[in-house]
């Protein structure tokens, strides 16, 4: 046989009732957004997004080691450089061939770089006459007429390549600058530096391809 449920005392058997939470569907009013002081070149410059097959496509090739020539990694030799400098004239890596030489990957909108280029400017100035050493920049997502005003502002004396269709950065496995190689005169590459490069990292690097 069955008992009947006993209310217990003190409770009340009568279902709880909860309140009507009601949501307003209006959006609250956006702010303005706070901007970057703006320069000639740009002080923060976002590159270009790139179509999702396209992105999906460069991701894949560099997870899967598709891109032509060797792979950018220490004891290999450099993946070939060439172009037309942002001066005009045309620039070649093979055409180093005996020099010791750094390739350094930048763009306007790369905070970092502005540290970076007076160490290159300065251990050119001081290498180039007694060890043959050569610089040689390539441009990563950026605008021809920034990136000049940036290299003037900042004093850079060697070329840069420009990379409109991202071939060399595609080769050299770069998803953002500032990154930097150190290339022996045989054409090896013997020390990367990925990121911003102080002037103690430079000398450690460049003793492996000093001459």
């Amino acid at each position: 046989m069955r008992c009947a449920a006993r209310p217990i005392a003190g409770r009340s058997t009568t279902a709880p009732t909860f309140p009507t939470i009601s949501r307003s569907t209006e959006r609250p009013a956006l702010r303005g957004r706070q901007r970057w002081p703006s320069s000639r070149y740009h002080a923060i410059r976002r590159p270009p997004l790139l179509p999702a097959a396209i992105l999906g496509a460069a991701l894949l090739a560099a997870a899967c080691g598709t891109t032509a020539g060797p792979l950018p990694e220490v004891g290999n030799r450099a993946p070939s450089i060439s172009g037309t400098a942002l001066d005009g004239s045309a620039v070649s890596l093979a055409g180093l061939a005996g020099h010791p030489v750094v390739v350094n990957f930048w763009a306007s909108w790369c905070v970092p770089c502005r540290d970076e280029f007076p160490i290159f400017r300065e251990e050119l100035a001081a290498l180039g006459p007694t060890d043959g050493l050569a610089v040689v920049g390539v441009l990563y997502k950026d605008e021809t007429d920034l990136a000049r005003a940036f290299a003037t502002d900042f004093g850079a004396t060697w070329p840069t390549v420009t990379d409109p269709d991202g071939t060399i950065a595609a080769d050299y496995r770069i998803t953002a600058p500032p990154q930097t190689f150190f290339i022996d005169r045989t054409g090896v590459i013997r020390a990367i530096q990925v990121g911003e490069l102080t002037a103690q990292q430079f000398a450690t690097q460049y003793a492996k391809i000093k001459p």
